[in-house]
């Protein structure tokens, strides 16, 4: 999140007698034309410059605050962000009530993600300006950083009051929506319209709304209507191509290879083209014609592919760091003091290796409650090598506010149920959860690597959130990583960690869900089997298959693309064949 410059210049616009201009007056006129000029220089994107003259005046007015606070953006122009906070901290220190200082020492807070150090400067700066909305739009930034929906649903509709924008709608019906109130998302999208926003685009925002309530014949219904407002909108040919009916097969196709060749022509980017390329994958992959599908499928992961590899390198050094931080030793000697009746259920794997499925069976039990792939510990990433008993505590609190578990609810609440977190990310939180909630759980989902890694190629994921899956060798690459920090894991918290097996839950789900009641010590509950009944919410790419029944003929999917997965299987033999050894095939 950060504060543009119209933004900085609106915040010291409203700054009152005591709060006066960013750059306030100064005593030397070197100072003054040394700022002035680095302002100058900023504005033109010549940092080094820019900072050189703030350098030359910081000693010969240490007391003034405009100096450091130009000196801070300066900073935060270059993406310094902890030289950028130290400058803003001391124009704070010079006064107090320094709104925009404070504003911006925030977003700098938040892009290092220290969540709770930037919702303090953002509580401060709103006592002392209640009316200023940018305060408003960027605490609601940090509850959506932080998961903590339903609080940001106030910040945002001041903002949207104040200044009627579709980014502003956009950002209130996404609040709204993750919150658990789908309808006023769907009405606040629509209204998106009359402020210039494509009908296609807002059609296809509802759809992803009702699929995630598993209203399927809702979601084609606003598909085909975002398709005939534009035939070339890529993202609704994505999602309606799993629904086409068969005997609509051919013409679905014709009408995506159509748009493909008219984005293509006015050279679109890749974000545009790669789900037209997914689209016609499952269209003719449905059709059995698998030579032409993988064609379109490896063109969508290549348009997809960039940087994974650089990320790839970061994953391998933190999981390196986690297995040196994370000992037995230091997880029993670094306790913190927690809620003990908080009993929370992790539930993880790679992608599309059947925790959709486990979440939801646990989900359907009538003392368990699933909150999807909520995320709420990932803003913490950069703390997980290092933490403290103090950055530990405030995890813990920000989680518990995520879930909205309540410590003192008298009635029956999240705090009665056992929460189901299908988060990811959770692998590496593992020790770190395991410190801040004794109580908690943990089940690992393991799927034969090659279905695995073949459904995986196989989705278009949110660009950037899942990266290794547009490339086989990132697949086969993160398989290793997985499998490496879980080998630790399983060490250092011996039963604490449940190992499902997607193929063994598939051929008898009563005997594995009541391992799984077991584990997490809930009673059996039939229910748990009906959970495609529930109407539970869920919001991942299982959407519409954990609307059915638990059925086998996902098992096997992936073999008429034997021959092209073959750089998987090549580097993942050893553990395919493991695998197969245990009874996985």
């Amino acid at each position: 999140m950060s504060v543009n410059r119209k933004e900085r210049r609106l915040a010291a616009k409203r700054a009152k007698k005591n709060r006066t201009s960013v750059t306030s007056s100064f005593r030397f006129a070197e100072v003054e034309a040394a700022i002035s000029g680095a302002v100058q220089f900023r504005d033109r994107g010549k940092f080094a410059q820019a900072l050189d003259l703030c350098e030359r005046a910081l000693p010969l007015e240490p007391d003034n605050k405009g100096v450091h606070f130009v000196t801070a953006t300066v900073h935060e122009g270059m993406r310094n962000w902890e030289q950028a906070i130290s400058c803003y901290r001391q124009a704070i220190d010079l006064d107090p009530r320094f709104v925009a200082a404070l504003c911006n020492c925030a977003t700098c807070h938040g892009e290092l993600k220290q969540f709770p150090e930037s919702l303090a400067l953002l509580k401060q700066a709103k006592q002392i300006d209640r009316k200023l909305t940018v305060i408003d739009k960027l605490m609601g930034d940090v509850y959506m950083a932080t998961k903590r929906f339903s609080q940001a649903i106030d910040p945002y509709r001041r903002t949207l009051a104040e200044k009627p924008s579709a980014a502003g709608v956009n950002l209130l019906a996404s609040a709204y929506d993750q919150a658990g109130e789908p309808a006023k998302a769907i009405e606040l999208y629509k209204k998106a319209i009359g402020l210039g926003v494509p009908r296609a685009v807002v059609m296809t925002y509802i759809a992803k709304i009702e699929q995630v309530r598993g209203n399927f014949e809702a979601v084609r219904t606003c598909l085909e209507e975002a398709i005939t407002a534009d035939p070339t909108y890529p993202h609704a040919h994505m999602m309606l191509a799993s629904g086409v009916p068969e005997h609509d097969l051919d013409r679905q196709i014709a009408h995506a290879l159509d748009a493909l060749e008219r984005l293509s022509e006015r050279k679109s980017e890749a974000v545009y083209l790669a789900p037209l390329h997914f689209a016609l994958f499952q269209l003719l992959d449905r059709k059995a014609e698998h030579e032409a599908a993988f064609r379109h499928l490896a063109l969508g992961n290549d348009l997809m592919a960039e940087g994974w590899q650089a990320i790839a390198d970061e994953a391998a050094v933190l999981v390196e760091q986690l297995k040196t931080t994370y000992s037995a030793e230091f997880m029993a000697e670094t306790g913190i003091e927690v809620d003990e009746s908080f009993a929370p259920v992790f539930v993880f794997g790679m992608p599309r290796s059947g925790t959709t499925l486990v979440e939801q069976i646990i989900s359907g039990h009538r003392d368990a409650r699933g909150v999807g792939e909520i995320e709420a510990l990932y803003w913490a990433v950069d703390q997980l090598t290092s933490p403290s008993k103090a950055q530990i505590g405030d995890v813990a609190r920000c989680y518990m506010e995520a879930v909205g578990y309540q410590r003192k609810s008298g009635k029956q609440g999240l705090r009665d149920v056992r929460i189901v977190d299908k988060s990811l990310s959770s692998y590496l939180f593992v020790g770190l959860v395991s410190m801040m909630f004794p109580q908690a759980r943990f089940i690992c989902c393991n799927r034969h690597p090659m279905a695995a890694g073949a459904s995986m190629f196989a989705q278009m994921f949110e660009p950037g959130s899942v990266p290794f899956t547009t490339s086989l060798a990132g697949i086969a690459r993160q398989q290793v990583l997985f499998d490496d920090i879980m080998e630790h894991w399983r060490r250092v918290l011996p039963g604490r960690i449940l190992d499902v097996r997607y193929e063994a839950l598939v051929d008898d789900p009563e005997a594995n869900t009541r391992k799984i009641l077991d584990h997490i010590s809930l009673e059996w509950d039939a229910a748990c089997l009906a959970f495609h009944e529930s109407g539970n919410t869920v919001r991942s790419a299982s959407a519409e298959q954990v609307r059915q029944p638990i059925y086998r003929s996902a098992l096997k999917r992936w073999r008429p693309y034997d021959d092209c997965l073959k750089p998987l299987r090549d580097t993942l033999e050893a553990r395919i064949a493991a695998y197969e050894h245990r009874g996985g095939a």
